[in-house]
């Protein structure tokens, strides 16, 4: 059949129209033949390197090599050329000149056809040489097709579920999360979590004494279930024990600061506090005192919820001497209540006068520079005063004396009878003597002398309305308590003067009352119209007859 086929290329198609048509072909130059002899090797490669198109025509045909099967009957078309299957066979000879195969033909048939599913006829035209040939490939029916393509869809269909199935896993695993186990945990590991993974938390708080505030005591959904994004997830967190709750508080004073505390910790009395405090007089670790803040809460009703506090002992504090006293002498008290303030010492200011240190220095200091003393350690200082004014003894003046006693001072004097200080003599001044004041400071200094004892004189003739002035004046001013009493006799006196005494021109004592009898005029004659301005009374001669 491939010597049937290979008279239809150019060459040998021409040369069969032209001795048909008895025309000879013109003898062409062209290049040596591939397979001639004349073609040099060079030709021959730069043969192989130029372009070539390919056009295909199919050309279906049966060719019976292997015997087919009956159920799968080969089809066939033709496309261009003549199905020459059916032609009538040549006389023979008559075609053997037009169809003697050429070097190329017995080239392509030493080359074994390509088994494909399809019988393909492969014109081939070289456009540099000007020919063309044909290719011919078998066509063979693969009994294994069908079960090839059901195992396709099979895999196909396979590879479909699984991608499928991935797809809904990955978008599962996108929208949900895996519930972790806070159940005692804290609940704000809870709220990073939600927030970590657009949840949405739904926090119930209840007392419980057993576990810690914002401890987590129970949740809804179980540790490991898939639970989906945005949805509420419920918890149940500790708010710790009840502070309303009573617990009646012990004799803190039978325990020691471990027992307290230990207490404490017990019951969860968070809001009950054990300090401790130095003393001088407690023994260390000992009770001291305690304190409810609420004084209407008592031991036995206290509540959680109410602040306390319980002292205990440190016992006696001691300090390491190591401060250095410095020297105050000259300095200003601001500068020593400074000092004393940063190393917490005791200090006592006492005041002195100085004649040659300003008011407000330091005159002296107990303890002297550069000693190392201790904090809370007492010393004391002297602060000056300044030039100070010296009060006089004002016993070693008299009455009259007294008030120019010291100069630039001012002495108020006065007289009081006394039972037992002879006349002249100092009862009293208002300032101790010898005290010193400041010029600033000083004020009047009240000096009281003795008048002796008391004596009563005579006051016959005196007018009845002069009395009161007269006692008071010459006794009861004068510190003796000596008072009268009157009656009224007929008398040829004046009307209202004095005409009788119970007692007169005598020492009498400090408290004293004399009956003076007064005059009702009834033998006196009328007194003339002119009236005198009446005279101040004078005391009474001591001889009542003149």
């Amino acid at each position: 059949m491939s010597d049937f086929l290979s008279n239809f290329d150019k060459k040998n198609y021409e040369k069969t129209i032209s001795e048909k048509s008895g025309k000879k072909l013109a003898p062409e130059s062209h290049d040596p033949m591939p397979g001639d002899e004349t073609e040099t090797r060079s030709a021959r490669k730069k043969r192989s390197n130029k372009p070539r198109t390919h056009e295909k025509e199919t050309v279906e045909a049966v060719i019976p090599e292997e015997p087919m099967s009956e159920a799968e009957p080969l089809e066939t078309k033709s496309e261009e050329f003549t199905d020459f299957s059916n032609a009538s066979e040549p006389v023979e000879g008559e075609f053997e000149d037009i169809f003697e195969p050429t070097e190329d033909d017995l080239e392509d048939e030493a080359t074994p056809a390509a088994v494909v599913k399809t019988k393909n006829t492969e014109v081939v035209r070289d456009e540099e040489e000007g020919t063309s040939r044909f290719s011919e490939e078998e066509t063979e029916i693969d009994p294994t097709y069908k079960k090839r393509k059901r195992l396709k869809i099979i895999i196909f269909t396979v590879i479909g579920i699984v991608a499928a199935i991935g797809a809904y896993w990955l978008y599962y695993a996108y929208t949900h999360v895996a519930m972790p186990k806070f159940t005692g945990k804290n609940v704000s590991e809870a709220r990073a979590w939600a927030s970590e993974n657009d949840m949405k938390l739904d926090v119930e708080q209840k007392y419980d004494f057993d576990k810690e505030v914002n401890t987590v005591v129970k949740q809804d959904t179980k540790a490991g279930k898939k639970v989906k994004k945005k949805s509420t997830v419920k918890l149940v967190a500790s708010l710790g024990a009840d502070p309303a709750e009573i617990i009646s508080l012990p004799d803190f004073s039978k325990l020691t600061k471990t027992a307290a505390d230990e207490w404490v910790a017990e019951h969860k009395a968070e809001n009950l506090s054990i300090l401790e405090e130095y003393s001088d007089t407690v023994e260390k670790g000992k009770f001291i005192r305690q304190e409810i803040n609420d004084k209407e809460v008592k031991p036995e009703s206290y509540k959680r919820e109410d602040q306390a506090v319980v002292y205990f002992s440190k016992g006696k504090e001691t300090f390491e001497k190591n401060v250095a006293v410095p020297d105050f002498k000259g300095k200003s008290k601001t500068d020593v209540e400074t000092w004393v303030k940063t190393n917490e010492i005791k200090m006592e200011y006492k005041e002195v006068d100085s004649e040659t240190i300003a008011e407000g220095l330091i005159v002296s200091q107990s303890i002297e520079k550069a000693t190392k003393v201790a904090k809370r350690d007492a010393m004391s200082v002297e602060v000056s005063t300044g030039k100070a004014f010296i009060i006089p003894n004002f016993g070693d003046y008299t009455p009259e004396t007294a008030a120019g006693a010291a100069e630039g001072l001012t002495v108020n004097v006065k007289t009081t009878f006394s039972g037992d200080i002879p006349y002249g003599q100092l009862i009293s001044q208002s300032v101790e003597a010898g005290s010193k004041m400041k010029v600033k400071d000083l004020k009047p200094v009240n000096v009281t002398y003795s008048a002796g004892r008391p004596y009563l004189r005579s006051c016959f003739g005196t007018l009845e309305g002069d009395l009161e002035k007269l006692f008071f004046t010459e006794y009861r001013s004068k510190g003796a308590n000596i008072t009268y009493t009157t009656y009224y006799v007929d008398s040829s006196e004046e009307r209202g003067k004095v005409v009788d005494m119970s007692a007169y021109n005598q020492y009498v004592p400090m408290d004293y009352v004399v009956n003076l009898g007064i005059s009702n005029g009834s033998k006196a004659s009328k007194p003339t119209d002119t009236q005198t301005t009446p005279e101040e009374p004078t005391a009474p001669n001591d001889d009542p007859e003149s």
